[in-house]
This record gives C-alpha cells, sequence and structure tokens, in this order.
C-alpha cells in the first residue's frame, strides 16, 4: 500500500463513504486530532488513518480494535498523525 497512491485513495474512498461521525463523538475525534469541530472531519481522520497504515505507524491490530471501540496508543497517535 506504501507504494500505491490509488490503492491508498482507494482505502481513504472507503472510509468516506463509510463514516459519519456526529454530536458529542465528533466532538471528540475533533479534540483527539487537533481539528476544529468544524473542519472535514471524516476526510482528515481517514486519510490520516490510511496513511499510518500504508507506512506502519498503525498495526492491522490497531487498526481492527477501532472497529470494536476500543481505543490503542497507536490509534491515538495515527489520528493525531503522529
Amino acid at each position: 500500500m506504501k507504494g500505491s497512491p490509488a490503492l491508498r485513495q482507494e482505502l481513504v474512498d472507503h472510509c468516506l463513504k463509510t463514516s459519519h461521525v456526529v454530536g458529542e463523538e465528533r466532538r471528540m475525534l475533533a479534540k483527539v486530532a487537533n481539528v476544529s469541530a468544524n473542519a472535514p472531519l471524516e476526510k482528515i481522520l481517514c486519510t490520516r488513518v490510511t496513511n499510518a497504515l500504508a507506512s506502519g505507524r498503525l498495526s492491522y491490530s490497531d487498526f481492527q480494535s477501532m472497529e470494536f471501540g476500543h481505543v490503542t496508543p497507536g490509534l491515538i497517535r495515527a489520528l493525531q498523525d503522529r
């Protein structure tokens, strides 16, 4: 995935189609990601997570934990783009 911008973009697009963050969850995620609540949050988060997966900064295990609502240190770093 690291060497394929087209694949990364496909993953970001899929993430955007399936991610809908509203209300309190949106406010909290914006704080975690250090962005304004009015920012295009879904696009920012999908891009950050995809790039972190591609670079190896986010493990697949950490990525999967997100599906179950578990937050790991690796996931927090990815959401903060660190």
